[in-house]
């Protein structure tokens, strides 16, 4: 179980930073959706990137803490990662396309979409079988586990490089630099001291 534990763990940082490899700095969201194209290109891309960023970091702290957490909080953080999804979905379903161009919309609404489905789905049959007394978890649960952690690593892969092509896309069309996201740093440093 410790195994299962540092190998999700581990899965849970690698995959954050496949996600957020070409994603721009955080910028302030205090810009209207309603008025978005009165914003500027880059704020536009912020503004997705920042609700990104916001379930990352609780999915961060969750898979940081998950060892020191009990049955009752794992499933509390879980479902607080579900909605705080759920409320990006809310708001990013109401953006207007940005002059036009909705792909950026689009692949971040994928994305939250793979992730809701991930945590309702094989994360929350993974926390279930966790919940299980060390000594009743079999090889079974294990390989369970591990199938469902792989499952969601090739999904997520798929769902990465779509985004971040389109990503690339809205950045050409719009004359954007692309930029280290600060939160990398952070993922990348958490990511190490796991291994």
């Amino acid at each position: 179980m410790k195994t299962f534990i540092k190998l999700f763990t581990a899965f849970i940082f690698i995959s954050l930073i496949l996600n957020f490899q070409s994603c721009n700095e955080k910028k302030s969201q205090k810009k209207d959706f309603q008025q978005a194209t009165n914003m500027k290109p880059v704020e536009y891309n912020d503004s997705i990137i920042g609700f990104q960023e916001k379930v990352i970091k609780k999915v961060l702290d969750f898979s940081q803490n998950f060892q020191m957490l009990d049955t009752v909080q794992r499933q509390a953080k879980l479902n607080d990662i579900l909605n705080e999804i759920d409320n990006a979905l809310t708001i990013l379903k109401q953006l207007p396309p940005f002059y036009g161009n909705s792909r950026l919309k689009e692949a971040a609404i994928k994305w939250f979409d793979f992730y809701k489905s991930s945590f309702d789905n094989e994360y929350r049959e993974i926390l279930n079988i966790a919940k299980k007394p060390e000594t009743e978890i079999s090889e079974n649960d294990i390989m369970r586990m591990e199938e469902l952690s792989k499952r969601v690593a090739t999904k997520e892969l798929e769902i990465h490089k779509d985004f971040e092509s389109i990503q690339q896309e809205f950045y050409k069309q719009f004359n954007i630099q692309g930029r280290q996201n600060e939160l990398n740093n952070e993922i990348e440093k958490s990511g190490k001291k796991s291994e």
